[in-house]
């Protein structure tokens, strides 16, 4: 039978070494509780300045008489409907605590609505342009003739997409085209007129 013994070697700290190693951990435990006791503080400013805008926000802007928007109750708990997440405008006839009595065309609502489902109607103002003080300059009218050309461009764009639908469907196209084709549909086109037709012979 074999005996196996261990020995362990466990260090030799000197009485300062251990007082300093102590006062190292102390520094150390200290700046992490001022660190933790700083980031405290500043979330919880930040909480109360929060909380006081959300209820500035809700609250102190609506009062009888207003006209408000209404948010939808289904909208809340649905995603991807198409419908407008609110409805309105409503007209504020009377605030209890913090729920509002609407009016919709003059006629009350059937029931009271919470002031968190409410938001401030902002109506659209109609736009004016300034009036211009000072010479004004005249656009001049187009002519007859340049309406005529643009008349026979936009019919040889056409007529160009219904040549374009005539070379696919006919099968011209199956092998490459040479370069003098190209050349003479382009010399077509370039001289086609508004009353002009395309025939291709196949």
């Amino acid at each position: 039978m074999y005996t196996i013994s261990c020995l362990l070697q466990i260090p030799t700290v000197t009485p300062q070494e251990e007082e300093e190693m102590v006062e190292n951990i102390t520094h150390i435990r200290k700046r992490a509780m001022d660190e933790v006791t700083t980031n405290i503080d500043t979330a919880h400013r930040k909480q109360q300045k929060d909380f006081k805008m959300r209820q500035t926000k809700k609250y102190v802007a609506l009062k009888e008489g207003n006209r408000v928007l209404l948010l939808r109750a289904k909208t809340a708990t649905r995603k991807g409907n198409l419908q407008a997440n609110y409805t309105g405008p409503y007209t504020i006839d009377h605030i209890q605590g913090m729920t509002a009595c609407l009016l919709a065309d003059g006629q009350r609502l059937k029931q009271k609505v919470s002031l968190d489902r409410l938001k401030q109607y902002v109506e659209a103002e109609a736009v004016t342009s300034p009036l211009v003080e000072g010479p004004t300059t005249q656009v001049p009218v187009k002519q007859p003739d340049e309406r005529e050309e643009f008349m026979s461009q936009t019919a040889a764009a056409g007529q160009l997409d219904q040549l374009s639908n005539i070379i696919l469907q006919s099968g011209l196209l199956q092998q490459l085209p040479s370069q003098t084709l190209i050349d003479e549909v382009i010399l077509a086109l370039a001289n086609l007129k508004s009353n002009d037709t395309i025939q291709i012979c196949t």
